[in-house]
């Protein structure tokens, strides 16, 4: 396959990246984007650029021109990229990417130059080849590989919402306690109250007071909700997100809201799932996102005390 010339390509690592400057000439050339994602420009010095757009590396060329030479300079740039030897990363990414990366790089290796989402789980990724076989994370890519991001095991085994800092899944172990449940979350924000904390099974069981009762056990399952001060009251947004975070309720609240204002989703093939962390038999909505998204009469109103969680599947 011949390689192709994009104005608006990403940048992958073995692509050339082709510099034309109005002013200083000298920079004009050809830069191979190398192993570290970056390329190296004789006075300038290495610029990040992989998986980042031409007209993204045009402004921070220029911006690194103004830097050393105090001038403005225009600068235009294309991106040469031949995408028969790539690699497909998918899964839990901030986005995915086809990437052609250099001769002897395993498939853990390349992964550090991925972002992956705060639920994903690199050292769990899975590797098949052209042909679909299973492929060891050490063992180094090929032309055809797939590399795909799952989320973290752990996320489905205990939840913490409400008045925490950074509420969503985490990780259990035999022997946690209340606190340390919460702890995870980032502690107690600012608006939650630490003497009104509640541990949902089939029941509701508390209030506890971390104070006094921090040290009661949790159960693998169970969803730790901390109550929010003054009334404020909220929903969760976890999983294949931007930013999971708690967001205000408000009777207008939505799926769809609150997804953006968790950054969006990070992975368009997901799916939806909104339930309740305080409404034990409250039905269980699951939908793809994709087929949501584009219906625009489709959506889901909030509750105070729901959790809209996007999954993989």
């Amino acid at each position: 396959m011949a390689p192709l010339a994009h104005a608006d390509q990403t940048a992958q690592l073995q692509d050339v990246v082709v510099v034309h400057c109005q002013s200083e000439s000298r920079l004009n050339g050809r830069y191979r984007v190398l192993s570290n994602g970056s390329i190296n420009i004789p006075s300038l010095g290495q610029i990040v650029v992989v998986t980042r757009s031409s007209g993204l590396i045009q402004s921070l060329i220029q911006d690194k021109i103004a830097d050393v030479y105090g001038i403005r300079d225009q600068v235009v740039v294309s991106v040469v990229a031949d995408r028969s030897s790539a690699v497909t990363i998918t899964g839990a990414v901030k986005k995915e990417l086809l990437l052609t990366p250099p001769t002897k790089m395993t498939a853990k290796e390349l992964l550090s130059l991925v972002e992956v989402t705060d639920s994903g789980d690199a050292s769990a990724a899975s590797v098949t080849d052209a042909e679909g076989h299973s492929v060891p994370l050490t063992s180094m890519v090929r032309p055809g590989d797939r590399i795909r991001v799952p989320v973290q095991a752990a996320r489905a085994e205990i939840f913490v919402i409400g008045g925490v800092e950074k509420p969503g899944s985490f990780r259990f172990y035999d022997g946690m306690s209340l606190k340390a449940a919460v702890e995870s979350a980032g502690g107690v924000g600012p608006r939650g109250d630490s003497k009104r904390v509640f541990i949902i099974r089939s029941v509701q069981m508390g209030p506890f007071d971390l104070s006094k009762d921090g040290e009661v056990k949790v159960q693998r399952g169970d969803s730790i909700l901390v109550e929010a001060k003054a009334e404020v009251q909220y929903v969760a947004v976890t999983g294949l997100v931007r930013k999971p975070t708690n967001v205000v309720w408000s009777d207008k609240l939505t799926a769809k809201d609150a997804i953006k204002q968790a950054g969006g989703v990070a992975n368009p093939n997901c799916f939806v799932v909104v339930r309740s962390l305080v409404k034990i038999n409250k039905p269980e909505v699951k939908v793809r996102w994709r087929d949501f998204d584009k219906d625009k009469n489709k959506d889901i109103p909030l509750e105070p005390g729901d959790i809209v969680d996007v999954v993989e599947k």
